[in-house]
């Protein structure tokens, strides 16, 4: 805990120092004022090490791995976001399928930024019935699909990122984004841009 504390003092959340703020292009409401104990609470949940699985292609994400993760639930544009963070950091490692990608630990791009959203509070990221349950996809993602609508500029952690129609990764800072990349390399860690930047609500 004390070393969670202080890589929170760190980056300025207990200071109170101001978080950057990047224009909605929509009217939904603005983020709520964020508790600095709620969000110490979230980024205890961040993962100590990166699994033996991870697959890098970032050297700092490999080396500063929990303090990455600390330094994005703290930048997070709401609670949620933070907790949607968490979610994607503990997944890295996983494996990718698209035939399986809501099975236990195994996901595909937007399987694993909705499945976050999800276990972050956001019930209508998982759309269907409750008798046969699914997942997003990029293309219903852009469409607005578990309440997402775009922002401008680079985004901020827990934004999706989209560098073309098919493909989805979740913003985390640094520049860096999570994404469910191929069989190959499962849930990994890179430099990630994207054309559209969308938020959830």
């Amino acid at each position: 805990m004390i070393e969670s504390l202080a890589l929170i003092a760190a980056t300025g959340v207990l200071s109170g120092s101001p978080q950057p703020q990047h224009p909605v292009l929509n009217t939904s409401p603005p983020p709520r004022v964020l508790s600095k104990f709620g969000r110490l609470a979230v980024a205890l949940r961040c993962p100590r090490t990166p699994p033996a699985s991870f697959f890098f292609d970032v050297e700092r994400a490999r080396t500063h791995f929990r303090a990455l993760c600390v330094q994005s639930v703290v930048q997070a544009s709401s609670d949620r976001a933070a907790r949607a963070v968490v979610y994607a950091f503990r997944a890295v490692g996983s494996r990718y399928s698209q035939a399986d990608r809501g099975g236990l630990g195994v996901y595909d791009c937007s399987s694993l930024v909705s499945r976050a959203w999800f276990a972050a509070g956001v019930s209508a990221m998982r759309q269907g019935g409750s008798s046969s349950p699914y997942w997003p996809t990029t293309y219903t993602l852009l469409d607005g699909a578990g309440g997402t609508y775009r922002v401008s500029g680079p985004g901020r952690p827990g934004d999706l990122v989209f560098p073309h129609s098919g493909h989805v990764m979740m913003r985390i800072s640094q520049g860096l984004v999570i994404h469910a990349s191929s069989p190959a390399t499962g849930v990994r860690v890179s430099a990630g841009s994207g054309s559209v930047i969308m938020r959830v609500r």
